[in-house]
């Protein structure tokens, strides 16, 4: 089992000069319960969270081990990139339904030119981006 949210509770508790016992009263649970967490053997509850991370000072999200800023560089680069790449076929893709509707006889002027249009801006997105 990960420790990181056991040390995180001790380290917490110890700032706040709390013993194990006086956490457990303030939860009502028992401290073998708050022992067990902090060396790594169990959990809290999924409901005492709110409780423990009040008591402790913390925000929730940061005593689950996450944050609502913890998207890595890498993870938003594959999201821009999965962005782009969606912008290049919807382009592509305009395109082509214009060729084909115009071969087929299927499209008139002012839907082509507002088709290419469309196509021509989400090209256009990811050129912008590439500069960036």
């Amino acid at each position: 089992m990960d420790n990181e949210m056991g040390r995180l509770i001790s380290s917490l508790r110890k700032e706040k000069n709390m013993t194990q016992q006086e956490l457990a009263d303030k939860l009502n649970i028992t401290d073998k319960a708050v022992s067990k967490w902090e060396r790594g053997l169990s959990y809290p509850d999924i409901s005492l969270i709110p409780k423990l991370a009040d008591i402790l000072d913390i925000d929730p999200n940061k005593l689950l081990g996450s944050s609502n800023n913890e998207i890595s560089k890498t993870d938003k680069s594959n999201i821009k990139d999965t962005i782009m790449l969606v912008f290049k076929c919807l382009g592509l893709a305009l395109a082509v339904a214009v060729l084909v509707l115009n071969i087929i006889g299927k499209t008139n002027v002012n839907d082509s030119i507002t088709l290419l249009s469309l196509s021509l801006v989400c090209i256009g997105i990811t050129l912008l981006n590439k500069e960036q």
